[in-house]
């Protein structure tokens, strides 16, 4: 897949825009995660990749896609930090949001980000009930 992937990049003149488009076009980008009865009793544990498997949400984008729904999410680029949780909410991207290191808020609580006290790369992987909620 790969390499049928570079060889089209190539041949396109090297055109990410045609990239993305056959990418996002294609019948495998676009699978459902619903189940089908056929499949389903072929293969059940989705060996084959007859569907998407499902994928929790990250904070950032529980929180963007749900202002994005209610038609509030301000896609505005750039600018300084904004509180996203206080009194004064702003509907601006989570990636602009103001995090205290020393002080997350509450929302956080269940959240798998890293500790903010010291350098991590990444939060760590759970599967608590009250993570489902909040990742």
């Amino acid at each position: 897949m790969l390499d049928f992937l570079a060889a089209y990049f190539m041949d396109e003149g090297w055109s990410l825009k045609k990239l993305h488009r056959l990418i996002l076009l294609s019948n495998t980008y676009q699978q459902s995660s619903d189940d089908e009865g056929h499949y389903a009793q072929i293969d059940p544990d989705n060996r084959l990749v007859w569907k998407m498997n499902r994928q929790r949400l990250d904070f950032e984008e529980m929180r963007d896609s749900l202002l994005a729904l209610a038609g509030k999410l301000d896609l505005s680029e750039g600018g300084h930090a904004v509180d996203i949780v206080g009194e004064s909410f702003s509907p601006r991207r989570t990636i602009y949001g103001f995090v205290e290191r020393q002080n997350l808020p509450k929302c956080f609580a269940h959240s798998t980000l890293p500790a903010r006290t010291r350098p991590v790369r990444s939060g760590f992987a759970t599967t608590v009930p009250q993570q489902a909620l909040f990742s």
